[in-house]
């Protein structure tokens, strides 16, 4: 299964998800999350064609020489909106910005102690929604 596969089912399981009033639509922004990441490395590998052993090894050698390094997913996500700004620096400074808030509320709901609600859970799936029209829209 390819990268934009599991970014479509992502987005999709993060519908489903985010909807429920079981308790299960916290999940959703995990989902709605890794979307957006798995949409950003699909298009690093198929538009900038670096496949997964080339982005390993770029950012192996970027951690390595650099003192404060990012996290992988902080790195690939600023190294393909520095690409989205030299197509369009409105929609890059959207789908950088976005895609950091979502991946820190995932880290909220996967590993701290909250519980969104509903319409919350609702909001960052339409926000992925819009990242990954932005990115698919710009990388056409």
């Amino acid at each position: 299964m390819t990268l934009k596969d599991k970014s479509e089912n992502s987005i999709e399981a993060a519908r489903y998800l985010s909807g429920r009033t079981d308790g299960l639509n916290n999940s959703s922004v995990h989902c709605s999350y890794y979307s957006c990441l798995q949409c950003i490395l699909h298009n690093i590998d198929s538009k900038l064609n670096l496949n997964a052993e080339q982005q390993r090894l770029e950012y192996n050698l970027y951690h390595r020489n650099t003192d404060s390094p990012l996290g992988s997913h902080e790195y690939w996500v600023d190294r393909f909106c520095k690409h989205l700004f030299l197509i369009n620096p409105i929609e890059a400074k959207f789908v950088y910005s976005s895609t950091l808030m979502l991946k820190n509320r995932r880290q909220e709901a996967d590993y701290r102690e909250v519980e969104f609600t509903v319409d919350k859970t609702k909001q960052f799936y339409e926000v992925a929604k819009k990242v990954l029209a932005s990115i698919n829209n710009l990388m056409e």
